[in-house]
């Protein structure tokens, strides 16, 4: 992905402190490759592949590129392993346990092989509370904090591993290396007035 992802985070309004998870932060102001495999590790292959399940079910793939195809899956193997503080890789790995243990329990089957409908039922089990459902809400901004749920952190790295991605700098946004354009045979006349300070 050859997309400046700080600079696209910049242009999405999106690179306020509050809105990123500090170890996210991090890795996006290293200006390393993000799609790169991880240095320090990797996930096992299952592991790997839930994980791209799950991305897909946040962006599915539509007449625009799904997480998949933007290459978030890779995205999130780099900052969990590579990133992510100790504190943060439990509660991530202990996530992707839950999601295989709520299918198991359902389904006596691996996350991986339930149809999309009953894989979107596993991971709703997972989400946090609605605000104003009650003292146990999760009214915290997704990335605020390292200490945030499984579900909180599958999101955020999905949404900033998609909107930095090439493919929705080509889809998505209106990339535009320098904004407006040079007409040198314009004519005067269909201009109109010209622009004063």
């Amino acid at each position: 992905m050859s997309t400046n992802r700080r600079d696209a985070l910049k242009s999405m309004g999106l690179f306020a402190g509050a809105a990123l998870s500090a170890s996210c932060q991090r890795a996006l102001d290293s200006g390393a490759d993000l799609s790169a495999p991880p240095t320090g590790g990797s996930l096992s292959e299952a592991q790997l592949e839930t994980i791209a399940q799950l991305a897909e079910l946040i962006i599915p793939e539509t007449d625009t590129p799904g997480a998949i195809t933007a290459g978030v899956p890779a995205f999130i193997h780099q900052i969990v392993i590579d990133w992510y503080t100790p504190a943060e890789q439990q509660i991530f790995l202990d996530g992707l346990g839950e999601i295989e243990s709520i299918a198991r329990q359902h389904w006596s089957a691996p996350f991986t092989e339930l149809d999309p409908e009953r894989q979107a039922r596993v991971l709703s089990e997972l989400e946090p509370p609605s605000e104003g459902a009650g003292p146990a809400t999760a009214a915290v901004p997704a990335g605020a904090s390292g200490e945030l749920p499984f579900f909180l952190k599958m999101k955020e790295l999905t949404v900033l591993g998609f909107y930095t991605s090439q493919a929705a700098a080509n889809t998505e946004f209106d990339y535009q290396p320098v904004p407006g354009h040079y007409d040198g045979d314009a004519r005067f006349d269909e201009v109109g007035r010209q622009w004063v300070r």
